[in-house]
């Protein structure tokens, strides 16, 4: 069956699942029940496997779009727009990942997780253990982030159709929730064999239910060391157990991403959405400052992936104050940035045409749409920095990659990176996270380096030289050359991992912010450009659609309410 017809009834069955769910909220006990039936559509359980998990993947895609926006936001990966952290987000800014996860995800994952048995409605058998397990895995991933997020959140009552007003249950539940589905899905994905029918349009792995599996340990892995900070013990025997399993993401090929197919522009858009915005229009965000000049020349030296990440549309600096108040006609700047910026923080813009904006900037949009830093190859789709120095605009569609980049939800670099850091802080053996480092941070070089070949420049390609190098520099700072004011080695090597986990992290922002409240690392981030700009988010404001509809929904009192694993102390971050 071709993509087109596939969509369509992808979307017929989620306007059925949601137009029986609205139904059933409005009907009363005057008879009106009996007349739901409909013998011309579809029921819930007509439905394909096939299309609803479809439904499933898309919505699930989405979700990771805009949680990952405002953690990479909050983390100086990319600019965040307000004078304060108040005025940054209100309530509604929220609004989007609560309708993905819980009037998309949820609904049609409980849907497809109903479906135990044979269906004589339709042709296929309803149980099947892929679908079952990657559904999981989807779900699961869901939860976990809503309450890395938000802190507590509805979940036992939140699809109960009885319930108009589900209660928040504790975040260490529902987090509990999200590991049973784990473990569940990692048996059930153990259990496809030969012949187990599968999608059509696995846009994460066409199929696989081993790679699926490892990305459910994965999971699990991430799942442990979130919660080391209030079970050590725990954590550290659990991660261990996983390493001993065997079955995590440990190369490239099983990376978890999914990937844009850049063929259409209806409906669903098949373009990396950061490609799209910024190719076709010129009106994506501003890039940070202060994260292009960690990749600049924080190691005395250019990232490797600085091209592959960033398209500059420009190769020089403006002197033209109405595109960038802070500039002026000689470089570098004599306009000083805030008192309270420490030495050597970025600000305002970099040489060479890296052009963004700092941290908490609240200027308005001048007309630089075709002259500030985008999204480059990498995972978005767009260009290779080649010094071409174009605006984006020129060719469109036919752009670089041409807009097939991937999101990427977890990869083995992340991995790498996530089992240093419990070596170090659970083990208590730097040397093995030493290992893991210099593995981590060559494996997200040569993800980033190989990402579509086509789109690069050979004359500008990395040397292998060059990526030497540059993690020379990376394991000389871990040994502690030097170490920084008032730091203890460990912690010096701790924000040595977090740092190039950081870095590494280019379009994921769910684990820079989970990352910057577990460790408060990477230490120094740039302030915001106002000297008092409030607090920063320990957890997001509840969304509007939550507060508004539900009169058992609390708004929270500030910025400050943390997530049930951080237990770091106030201002730890800022």
């Amino acid at each position: 069956m071709n993509t087109m017809k596939k969509n369509i009834k992808n979307n017929y069955v989620t306007g059925v699942v949601f137009a029986i769910g609205l139904l059933s909220a409005i009907a009363c006990t005057d008879g009106l029940d009996s007349n739901l039936n409909n013998p011309s559509a579809l029921s819930p359980e007509q439905a394909s496997n096939e299309f609803v998990w479809n439904g499933i993947q898309l919505n699930f895609q989405n979700f990771f779009l805009n949680v990952t926006d405002f953690g990479q936001d909050i983390t100086r990966m990319r600019n965040l727009y307000g004078a304060t952290y108040e005025n940054a987000y209100t309530q509604n800014s929220f609004n989007g990942i609560w309708l993905s996860a819980y009037s998309d995800i949820m609904v049609n994952g409980n849907l497809l997780l109903s479906k135990t048995k044979e269906n004589p409605a339709t042709a296929e058998v309803e149980y099947n253990p892929f679908y079952q397990g990657t559904t999981k895995v989807m779900k699961a991933y869901t939860l976990m982030t809503l309450v890395d997020f938000f802190g507590d959140v509805p979940y036992a009552e939140a699809l109960n159709p009885a319930e108009f007003f589900p209660a928040a249950q504790s975040g260490a539940v529902v987090y509990d929730s999200a590991k049973a589905l784990l473990d569940a899905a990692v048996v059930d994905l153990a259990a496809v064999v030969t012949g187990t029918p599968k999608p059509a349009q696995d846009m994460f792995y066409g199929g696989n239910a081993v790679k699926w599996r490892k990305a459910a340990t994965s999971l699990l892995l991430k799942w442990h060391l979130n919660r080391r900070l209030i079970d050590a013990a725990g954590s550290k025997t659990a991660i261990a157990a996983l390493v001993a399993g065997g079955n995590l993401i440990t190369a490239s090929a099983d990376d978890f991403v999914f990937t844009y197919s850049a063929n259409s522009q209806s409906a669903p858009n098949t373009y990396h959405p950061w490609f799209y915005g910024s190719y076709l229009t010129s009106s994506g965000p501003y890039m940070s400052n202060s994260y292009m000049k960690e990749l600049y020349d924080a190691k005395g030296l250019k990232d490797p992936r600085i091209r592959y990440y960033f398209y500059r549309q420009v190769n020089q600096p403006t002197t033209d104050v109405n595109e960038l108040t802070c500039s002026i006609p000689v470089f570098p700047y004599t306009t000083f940035p805030p008192a309270h910026y420490p030495p050597g923080t970025a600000y305002c813009q970099l040489p060479e045409g890296y052009w963004g904006r700092d941290h908490l900037n609240f200027e308005g949009t001048p007309p630089d749409g075709l002259k500030k830093t985008t999204y480059g190859v990498y995972p978005a789709g767009g260009r290779f920095d080649a010094n071409d120095a174009k605006p984006v605009t020129d060719q469109g569609l036919a752009s670089g990659g041409r807009g097939r980049g991937i999101l990427p939800f977890m990869l083995s670099s992340y991995v790498q990176f996530m089992l240093a850091e419990y070596e170090l802080t659970l083990n208590n053996n730097s040397a093995a996270a030493r290992v893991l480092l210099d593995q981590a941070t060559r494996g997200s070089i040569n993800k980033v380096i190989n990402f579509i070949p086509s789109a690069s420049n050979p004359s500008f390609v990395p040397s292998a030289t060059g990526i030497n190098n540059y993690v020379n520099v990376v394991l000389s700072r871990y040994d502690g050359a030097p170490i920084p004011p008032n730091a203890t080695v460990a912690e010096n090597q701790l924000d040595i991992i977090a740092k190039e986990y950081w870095v590494a992290l280019w379009g994921n922002g769910v684990e820079a912010y989970n990352l910057y409240r577990r460790t408060g690392k990477p230490a120094n981030m740039q302030p915001a450009l106002a000297a008092n700009p409030g607090h920063i988010y320990r957890s997001y404001t509840y969304p509007g659609v939550y507060i508004v509809r539900n009169n058992k929904a609390v708004q929270k009192p500030n910025n400050d309410v943390q997530v049930f694993w951080d237990t770091n102390p106030a201002g730890f971050i800022y």
